[in-house]
Parts: C-alpha cells; sequence; structure tokens
C-alpha cells in the first residue's frame, strides 16, 4: 500500500482514504463523534 499526503489526496478528489494513527481523544454528542487522531 503507498501512502500520500492528505493534501495529495484532496488534490485528487476520488478514491478511498486510509488513516493511520492512535484515537487519543475522543468528544462528541449523541449525533456526532469526533476523534482527535495522534500519528508518528
Amino acid at each position: 500500500m503507498k501512502f500520500i499526503s492528505i493534501q495529495k489526496a484532496l488534490d485528487k478528489k476520488k478514491g478511498k482514504v486510509s488513516i493511520r494513527g492512535w484515537v487519543y481523544r475522543e468528544r462528541g454528542s449523541n449525533k456526532f463523534k469526533f476523534m482527535q487522531i495522534k500519528y508518528k
């Protein structure tokens, strides 16, 4: 699998995205969840 930057993925405007890292913090309500991801 090839990894590219977020900016390059946005420039392509198509395809699938995978995020790798660790969930640092989760917050939100019953409708929405926001996760902070830590990566190296």
